[in-house]
């Protein structure tokens, strides 16, 4: 997960926010686990934005942050720093337009593929300002408020909202097989939003050995999926920054089935864990995945 710091207004964690602030934090992580995103209306301009920590920032009336020049307290108001975001989402719009966007005949002619198949890249990997790729916004950490910093977020939350625009108007495009992502490349992408690969059990593998730990837990049946993220500490981990086990067990869901309609799959599984079912049987591969996770190291 990528963290951007500044060294003069430090945020606290949220666990150090407010009772309110705490309050719209979980709503509007709900709004983006079920949407993937928030839209924020700014006058007669809506933008959205990828993060439900920023979001619960940038609407804020006012927000505590530590001045690190004086280490104490200091109120901010939040609607300065949201025009800073709305200024580079603004900007990725005009750009997006002027450099991306393709006209009927690019997207259903000849190039087609050799246009989607930029846009893909520079939407998932290629180098920016922030990271890699225009949706390090959905994972990204605001640890420090700067201004420029903020524009960044803004710029590429456009490019972003554009790239997924052009992708839901045109699904066959996208689902070509050339470029269709496989079920391993889904479900990676899934866990890097919401920080798999922080997790010191997965930081201390090398790179080759992480992607082999994905395709793991992709390629076998939920239950050995299951057993494995909770080996690695990833499902006490999702509890915490979800506030319940409720909302966690929706996100796992949907990490093996993406139609899930409700977090019960998940649920049952882990709790098969504890206490063996007939049906949920994750218990049984409570060795193999030890054993597997073992190899890799």
């Amino acid at each position: 997960m990528k963290i951007i710091k500044h060294r003069k207004l430090r945020i606290p964690e949220p666990e150090e926010w407010s009772n309110e602030m705490r309050r719209s934090l979980r709503t509007w992580q709900t709004q983006i686990n079920l949407n993937g995103r928030v839209p924020i209306d700014v006058g007669a301009l809506t933008v959205y934005c990828y993060s439900a920590e920023l979001t619960s920032i940038l609407i804020a009336n006012e927000f505590d942050v530590i001045n690190l020049d004086t280490n104490r307290k200091v109120k901010i108001k939040a609607p300065e720093w949201l025009q800073s975001f709305v200024d580079g989402y603004q900007k990725g719009v005009e750009d997006f337009k002027s450099n991306h966007k393709a006209s009927p005949d690019t997207l259903h002619g000849a190039g087609s593929s050799v246009y989607i198949e930029n846009l893909i890249y520079l939407y998932k990997e290629a180098p920016n300002k922030l990271g890699a790729g225009w949706q390090i916004v959905k994972s990204i950490r605001l640890h420090a408020l700067h201004h420029d910093t903020l524009k960044k977020i803004g710029y590429y939350s456009a490019l972003t909202s554009e790239y997924l625009e052009i992708k839901n108007n045109n699904p066959k495009l996208f689902a070509s097989p050339s470029i269709l992502e496989t079920k391993t490349q889904h479900l990676k992408s899934a866990l890097a939003e919401i920080g798999f690969f922080d997790l010191p059990m997965v930081q201390i593998l090398s790179e080759s050995n992480k992607q082999k730990l994905v395709e793991l837990i992709g390629l076998n049946k939920m239950p050995y999926g299951i057993a494995m993220l909770d080996y690695l500490n990833f499902l006490t981990y999702l509890d915490k920054i979800q506030g319940t086990k409720t909302k966690a067990n929706l996100i796992v869901s949907r990490l093996f089935n993406e139609k899930a309609k409700d977090h019960t799959s998940a649920k049952h599984y882990r709790s098969s864990l504890v206490k063996p079912k007939p049906r949920y049987n994750a218990s049984e591969y409570k060795q193999t995945v030890i054993s597997d996770y073992q190899k890799l190291k």
